[in-house]
């Protein structure tokens, strides 16, 4: 749903914020790369406890190979976007 719906959403997201304060504070470019740059650490947090929720939650094999199935794709989304990250703020991991 993230990868189908997700540009809508934050369009969505921006245009509400931008009518509710009656201007714009940010452009929508702006709110994307804060979701690209924030995305990866939320997806690894979030990660940890859907493998555990899985391993130890009363969920059926089908269950459990969906959840699987959405970790490995939200794994690969943050793998695209870290790289996406890293071209266009080259500096942003540097130490």
């Amino acid at each position: 749903d993230r990868r189908e719906k997700g540009p809508e959403l934050l369009r969505l997201y921006h245009q509400t914020f931008t009518e509710v304060h009656g201007r714009e504070l940010f452009s929508f470019e702006e709110l994307q790369d804060s979701y690209n740059l924030h995305f990866p650490m939320a997806a690894m947090l979030i990660i940890p406890g859907s493998i555990s929720f899985m391993a130890n939650g009363e969920m059926t094999e089908n269950e459990k190979e969906e959840t699987l199935e959405k970790i490995i794709a939200l794994m690969e989304d943050v793998l695209e976007v870290h790289e996406l990250n890293l071209k266009k703020f080259p500096d942003f991991m540097r130490v």
